[in-house]
């Protein structure tokens, strides 16, 4: 996704997240850009990053779900 983007990757942080910890299916929490730095609340307020930001997403969860179905797929 970040490629998608282009943005900085950052480590992944753990924390007591309901949607992380207590559910029983699989969930992410995806920070895209902060409101708080001023160029990246711009970026917010644009169709264009928000569409590559959308896409990005999709792709990345479309790239999980294919990895995640092959292993589960018998070997011909």
């Amino acid at each position: 996704m970040v490629d998608g983007i282009k943005r900085t990757t950052h480590n992944p942080q753990k924390g007591d997240y309901y949607l992380l910890n207590h559910t029983d299916i699989p969930g992410v929490i995806i920070e895209t850009a902060f409101i708080s730095n001023a160029k990246e609340k711009k970026l917010l307020g644009g169709d264009t990053f928000c569409t590559q930001i959308a896409s990005a997403i999709s792709e990345g969860i479309e790239q999980y779900l294919n990895e995640r179905t092959s292993i589960f797929k018998p070997s011909t």
